[in-house]
């Protein structure tokens, strides 16, 4: 997995705008009974531990304008980053219209705010009265997947993608978050395919082309996994460097591709995002001699 961007506040806003535009889309109606959910994975879940994946973050959605007067402080509390604000507009919007959809909504704000603030535990306890209130939402499942994922209940999480992935058939984060999850515990088979799904429901989605290059290459299928990784070099917005990422695909332009000159440029970009990293360098060195 990929380390902490150093910019904290930077990506806590960021998480927060593209949570809410993606809460948007997910409160505007879904169907179906959930699928029959990937094989369970075992749990280890002490609850004072506390995981929180860097790789599992709300990957950025179009944005929905014209939000309703209700939504609209929230929405650009979240968007700003503006703890007190989200707090305040959600508890409003919650103490008037405690059993509605807009409390859901406000009851995932809260959730989103606390699993950014390393408190999965709390961040459940809202999440799970959202799902009282609108258990059809799949942007609803997914918080819920990302905060069973951080207390350890892979188990939870995957079902909750599954969920969400039937009730949003066009968005890639569902299958992209299984696709981790089965990375960490080396089933790569099922990894591949959950990636695949990701990959093909939105070529152009970062999370997608990372989640993608990252299963082809531990099924230590490289020139596929350089295809797709190449591919982030042609968005329109370039994705941002995910170290992860990276650092596979640095390896296979230096072991397995033998292309010392992306393999530089690839060490030099991962030493950008970790100067201190002695490997880095000392693979820098040797590649950019």
């Amino acid at each position: 997995m990929s380390n902490p961007n150093p910019n904290k506040e930077l990506t806590m806003m960021m998480r927060h705008a593209c949570f809410a535009i993606g809460l948007c889309i997910g409160l505007a109606g879904c169907a179906a009974a959930p699928p029959g959910v990937p094989r369970p994975l075992p749990d280890t879940t002490p609850e004072s531990e506390v995981r929180i994946d860097p790789a599992i973050e709300t990957a950025p959605r179009e944005e929905t304008p014209h939000a309703p007067p209700w939504q609209q402080a929230l929405l650009e509390a979240m968007a700003s980053g503006n703890v007190a604000g989200i707090e305040a507009e959600a508890n409003a919007i919650i103490d008037a219209r405690p059993t509605s959809p807009e409390a859901a909504f406000a009851f995932n704000a809260l959730a989103q705010l606390a699993l950014d603030q390393g408190n999965p535990n709390k961040a459940r306890l809202y999440v799970e009265r959202a799902l009282a209130i609108a258990d059809q939402a799949p942007q609803t499942h997914l918080l819920f997947g990302q905060i069973a994922h951080a207390q350890k209940r892979d188990s939870e999480a995957l079902e909750a993608f599954a969920r969400a992935s039937q009730a949003a058939p066009d968005d890639p984060r569902p299958d992209a978050m299984a696709a981790a999850i089965y990375l960490e515990y080396l089933d790569l088979e099922r990894a591949l395919t959950f990636a695949g799904e990701a990959y093909r429901r939105q070529p152009a989605d970062c999370r997608a082309i990372d989640t993608y290059a990252d299963a082809l290459y531990a099924n230590r299928q490289y020139q596929q996994a350089i295809e797709i990784y190449e591919t982030r070099q042609r968005q329109k917005t370039p994705c941002p460097p995910l170290e992860s990422v990276l650092k596979n695909m640095a390896k296979i332009y230096e072991v397995h591709v033998q292309n010392s000159e992306a393999a530089c440029k690839l060490y030099e970009a991962l030493l950008s995002l970790s100067p201190d990293n002695p490997s880095y360098l000392a693979s820098r060195n040797y590649q950019c001699h």
